[in-house]
């Protein structure tokens, strides 16, 4: 397995494991979250900003998964939050064959060392309530919840 930076060239794999991450989503939160096809913007756009990353996991010569990084600081109107730069752990998907070796880890790895080669020292991540096996991953990773989203039928 080999973890790597994505180039526009892996732009049409990146974007099939978006709408495999879509169809997690909405298994998981169906109420919620709509089975969608991955947008190829806003992955270019990652793939060409400097402050901006996507790295991939291939095994074998097959893209397996991808994490989505991106430097970050809080708004002007978020004046309650601790000032100063983090990354933003956007996307981390993986095939669903391809869980649970380690591969998931890798990729967290690999953005970590993103963040701190830019001087960064705290990261974020958003991730549903139900999926345990990622979360599992993101506490045994270092990761804690700090605030929940709550959601009501009205």
């Amino acid at each position: 397995m080999e973890i790597r930076k994505a180039g526009l060239e892996d732009l049409k794999e990146i974007c099939e494991l978006g709408y495999q991450l879509s169809l997690d989503m909405s298994a998981l939160e169906p109420g919620y979250f709509a089975v969608a096809e991955q947008r190829e913007a806003p992955m270019r756009q990652a793939v060409l900003e400097e402050t901006k990353d996507i790295f991939l996991a291939e095994t074998a010569g097959k893209i397996v998964g991808f994490a989505c990084v991106w430097q970050s600081e809080p708004k002007p109107e978020e004046n309650y939050l601790v000032p100063g730069k983090f990354a933003y752990l956007s996307d981390l998907v993986l095939l669903p064959e391809s869980r649970g070796m380690g591969i998931g880890s890798a990729l967290l790895a690999a953005c970590k060392n993103w963040a701190r080669e830019r001087g960064i020292f705290r990261m974020k991540l958003d991730s549903l309530c139900k999926n345990e096996v990622a979360n599992h991953l993101y506490e045994r990773e270092g990761f804690r919840p700090v605030v929940q989203t709550m959601w009501a039928e009205l």
